[in-house]
């Protein structure tokens, strides 16, 4: 019995990890392409309609683009055009993990 508690745990951890590892790469795109966005943003002035259909030739139709275009958006709406390329990225991946995060519940002791 001490042994199937111990592999059930063992294995939880692991889930939960992997679960971590890839929020942490999940979230580590889009503030990238955040940060991206906000200095091609800085370098060529585009609004958001410029931008948009620039990324839209040179990207085929995809969820890659739309998922590009859902962060990039969010970059126009919320960061004025003057505020540094690692705030925005930070900003980005601070909400995009604290999504991610999962209250931990106490489990009771076991008495192995």
């Amino acid at each position: 019995m001490k042994t199937l508690l111990f592999l059930l745990l063992i294995s939880t951890q692991l889930s939960a990890q992997e679960v971590t590892k890839q929020s942490t790469i999940t979230c580590t795109y889009a503030g990238g392409i955040a940060r991206e966005t906000q200095n091609i943003r800085q370098m060529e002035h585009d609004d958001w309609a410029t931008f948009e259909q620039k990324t839209r030739a040179m990207f085929k139709n995809d969820q890659g683009l739309i998922n590009l275009l859902t962060i990039a958006k969010t970059v126009y709406d919320y960061a004025p055009i003057a505020t540094d390329v690692t705030d925005v990225f930070n900003a980005v991946f601070d909400s995009c993990i604290g999504k991610h995060i999962t209250q931990t519940v106490s489990a009771p002791e076991f008495a192995l």
